[in-house]
């Protein structure tokens, strides 16, 4: 559990009779809030990098165009093998 997952919880049972007189709304209101901050921080952060945008929404036309036109090459059959064939080298399997 992340410390803010856990933090909102234990708040409002330990927390003053002030936060138990709150009830749900302590609850959704620290929930409402967090979202917030963490939406307007991604928000925030992304659009420093033009090759970086959240939500697609927000990319320009030009970048969207040249976005969208990106073709993925497949994966060449032997490369995929010799892959698969390093799995082991990764993963214990005694």
């Amino acid at each position: 559990m992340h410390p803010p997952g856990g933090a909102t919880p234990l708040s409002a049972v330990i927390g003053a009779p002030n936060i138990h007189a709150l009830g749900y709304q302590y609850i959704l209101t620290s929930i409402a809030i967090n979202t917030v901050i963490i939406l307007l921080s991604a928000l925030f952060f992304n659009t420093l990098f033009h090759w970086r945008r959240y939500s697609p929404f927000v990319l320009s036309k030009e970048f969207r165009k040249d976005y969208y036109q990106v073709v993925n090459e497949p994966v060449d059959h032997a490369y995929f093998v010799y892959a698969l064939s390093q799995m082991d080298t990764f993963i214990d399997v005694t």
